[in-house]
């Protein structure tokens, strides 16, 4: 069903328009965020590099300062001083002890050496490279032997292949009585620490003096930079390529924004069909068959989202209810038929046999029985009825406070971009500011006053004052709008349960009159203006439900007999052990003859198609089961007052309201 002279689209595609258009402002975001990465990356890729070689001679000393600190440990094993003391007697030993060792996991040549430098045992029958230690002409080592690190390069002549050295003293009473040498594949350094993906964009050289220790990279013609490895004793000489490196990162920036919004694309349009999207279609397409009159079975949509779940409950039961009435409707107009061919033969009998007049008027009484209950099935079945009469105004009260709610959420998404671009210039000025406290270049500061001065910029073009603002404002009214959702399907749960047989002890004013108010003002708002005057009232034992169908009816009375303009009076205050709540209008009034049939079932004084008649009665028939009574003043032209008196039947001490409840107040709403 669609509404004349306005254009609608289905939900999928409305949805899917959605997010064609978030997709297109995401790419002009993109644009931006990928322009304002590139000129970071221009002013910090130096200090970038600098700290990337920084922490890449780090992982190098590591490496080879943790392959020493084992040497070292296995150094000061009693078999190594032994083995060097007296290499004779413990060659088996020393072998066996030896051919067992590894490097933090992996073998690795070990060869250990006397004082002069013989090979005593290595675990290669032929080491790759020979090392001539230079023994200090007095015959002892420095007085702390063991904390230097001896590190030196050679290239095999068996496989070609370069290898690095590192020699520990094996230390005895403060003398270096031999060493222990390990041989460590310059192949296995560059895979471990992956410094081929290094090289793709860097020249590196890593060299004590004039000696090579590893050369990495292409040749290139950028600017050549130094780096100290003082543990190591050696320098680190890198280029950059810095074309390249630009380029690879901005292909990654790009990249990762494009996967990361088309996966975030993806997902929201697969949770929006299935948690919202197809719940609507199936509660759409019930609604359809149920207004054509066909079958109200439809598949089950399941407990995804708590509203359309309420939702898709309240239309069942509505279905069952409606189905009853129908099928109560069929039953009456059939034993109606009954009635009257049974009556027509009643008065034939009559016109025919006097003499049969009693038992005529008997069989009159029993059906007039029959109708009696039909027209209570009726009465039950105008309750019902009445959930559907408010059905469009409370969709109307629903459909404000979440259309602004909408309109604060799309609001706050553009403040969430302007603040993201705001932080992307802290980020840049943070990255200049950290730079101060790093050994490579300094930025001057024109370049900190430059970057300052785009994110002030940025600051002015976004106005962000006027945003941070303006979020609190936008935040309070959506959690307002939220509650108000909130109150009106609350006040709809408990209307529906009229028919809870159970009675509790309620506070009129907000859970009875409150509530009624709440679910009739949409069809009053126009045309009248409220006077309410609410007093403190005891607690009472009853049918909250159902005195809300009275005040309702009552309400909604009050505001038909207004025919244009005018104003409702509602009232509430206790005296002598009973509360009473008035419901006045500046309406028509009513006649002294109709006075007499107000409260009889059926009858109406509204226009046909506008009122059932049974009102009045269902709501005089409440009151009565109260133990109250329900009363009615009238003035042709002037208006109308109808009275519901509740007596409290409690203790003395509890007849008096409680003084922390609310004081007598006058609020006057204008439509």
């Amino acid at each position: 069903m669609t509404v004349p002279g306005k254009a609608t689209l289905p939900i999928a595609r409305a949805l899917i328009i959605i997010l064609l258009m978030c997709t297109a402002l995401f790419g002009g975001v993109a644009i931006v965020v990928v322009f304002q990465a590139d000129s970071m990356v221009r002013e910090s890729r130096e200090a970038f590099v600098t700290q990337s070689m920084k922490g890449l001679g780090r992982e190098l000393g590591n490496y080879v300062l943790h392959r020493n600190n084992l040497l070292k440990d296995y150094a000061a094993f009693p078999i190594m001083i032994q083995a060097v003391m007296q290499p004779a007697t413990n060659q088996g030993n020393i072998q066996d002890f030896m051919d067992d060792l590894s490097l933090l996991g992996k073998k690795a040549p070990l060869t250990l050496m006397d004082f002069s430098g013989e090979t005593i045992y290595s675990t290669k029958p032929h080491p790759h490279c020979h090392y001539r230690h230079n023994s200090p002409s007095d015959g002892q080592a420095n007085a702390q032997p063991s904390l230097l690190l001896n590190l030196s390069v050679c290239t095999s002549s068996v496989d070609q292949k370069t290898y690095w050295h590192i020699v520990t003293p094996i230390i005895y009473q403060g003398h270096a009585e031999g060493y222990l040498l390990a041989e460590i594949a310059l192949s296995d350094i560059v895979n471990s620490l992956s410094l081929e993906e290094q090289s793709r964009h860097h020249q590196l050289s890593f060299s004590r003096g004039s000696v090579v220790f590893l050369y990495l990279g292409r040749p290139m013609d950028s600017p050549t930079t130094s780096i100290e490895l003082p543990k190591l004793g050696l320098t680190l000489t890198y280029r950059t390529d810095e074309c390249t490196l630009r380029n690879t990162l901005l292909m990654q920036v790009t990249f990762s924004m494009l996967f990361t919004w088309a996966l975030i694309l993806a997902l929201t349009n697969r949770l929006g069909q299935r948690y919202f999207i197809r719940p609507l279609q199936l509660l759409s397409h019930f609604a359809t068959n149920l207004a054509d009159g066909g079958a109200d079975e439809t598949d089950h949509i399941g407990p995804r989202i708590l509203e359309i779940s309420e939702l898709e409950i309240y239309l069942r039961n509505m279905a069952a209810k409606i189905r009853r009435r129908e099928s109560s409707l069929h039953e009456a107009r059939d034993q109606q038929k009954v009635a009257n061919e049974q009556l027509v033969q009643l008065v034939q009998k009559i016109t025919r046999r006097e003499t049969s007049l009693r038992q005529a008027k008997n069989e009159l009484e029993a059906l007039n029985g029959q109708i009696i209950e039909q027209q209570q099935l009726l009465v039950q079945a105008e309750k019902m009825a009445s959930v559907g009469q408010l059905a469009a105004g409370v969709a109307h009260e629903i459909n404000n406070p979440t259309g602004f709610v909408m309109g604060n959420l799309e609001i706050l998404v553009e403040y969430k971009d302007s603040i993201q671009c705001l932080l992307k210039g802290y980020e840049a000025l943070e990255a200049d500011i950290e730079s101060l406290g790093n050994d490579a270049e300094i930025p001057d500061s024109d370049t900190l006053l430059s970057t300052l001065e785009k994110v002030r910029l940025i600051k002015s073009e976004q106005d962000i004052a006027y945003i941070m603002a303006d979020i609190d404002t936008l935040l309070v009214d959506s959690l307002l709008g939220t509650e108000r959702i909130h109150n009106i399907v609350k006040d709809l749960k408990s209307f529906s349960r009229v028919d809870d047989g159970d009675t509790k002890e309620v506070e009129l004013n907000e859970e009875v009159i409150e509530t009624a108010l709440r679910l009739v003002w949409n069809e009053m708002k126009y045309k009248c203006t409220l006077k309410k005057s609410l007093t403190a009232l005891p607690l009472i034992n009853c049918r909250p439900g159902e005195l809300s169908q009275v005040i309702m009816n009552l309400l909604i009375n009050a505001c038909d007999a207004i025919e244009q303009e005018g104003e409702v009076t509602l009232s509430s205050y206790f005296e002598n052990a009973s509360i009473s709540i008035q419901v006045s209008d500046t309406g028509v009034g009513i006649s002294e003859e109709h006075m007499l049939k107000l409260f009889d079932p059926f009858f109406t004084t509204k226009d046909i198609g506008k009122g059932t008649g049974l009102g009045l009665s269902i709501s005089h028939g409440i009151v009565r089961r109260h133990g109250g009574s329900l009363t009615v003043s009238s003035q042709l032209g002037k208006g109308t007052t109808f009275t519901v008196n509740l007596p409290i039947e409690a203790p003395a001490e509890n007849t008096q309201p409680p003084s922390n409840r609310l004081s007598g107040e006058s609020i006057e709403q204008v439509k």
